[in-house]
């Protein structure tokens, strides 16, 4: 069972850390907070504890524009969060729908262990900020 009130700066093991450790913990557990809120959708019927095991579990990548991130036929390997920028999905060189800051992709492949049906590249006048 996990308790949703409880406060970082209650626990023990965080008054021994030193000030400047303090600070980073609670930057990082902002920064975290404003993810689960800006992609609230794909959280929030989930229990917490698989939330916080996939935020756990993010980390930050930047593509550059026209950079393929995903390969059409290739298997998804991990859940793609867009922070920042546009991802064109692509059968071809045609371009037929653009995903945008705050969409997921991934989701249901990772979960179900499918091959990706597109190309997922940056937008061409956009570099991208992903978390997976």
């Amino acid at each position: 069972m996990y308790d949703h009130n409880l406060v970082v700066e209650e626990f023990n093991l965080y008054q021994l850390l030193p000030h400047r450790m303090q600070t980073e913990v609670i930057e990082t557990l902002d920064t975290f907070r404003g993810f689960c809120e800006k992609f609230s959708s794909f959280f929030m019927p989930c229990e917490i504890g698989f939330r916080n095991e996939c935020v756990i579990q993010l980390y930050t990548r930047e593509f550059p524009p026209g950079e393929e991130i995903v390969t059409q036929g290739k298997k998804f390997r991990e859940i793609f969060f867009i922070m920042e920028g546009k991802v064109d999905l692509k059968k071809g060189k045609e371009t037929f729908m653009q995903l945008m800051d705050g969409n997921i992709f991934g989701d249901y492949q990772v979960l179900f262990d499918l091959t990706a049906n597109f190309i997922y590249e940056v937008g061409a006048r956009d570099d991208v900020e992903v978390d997976a």
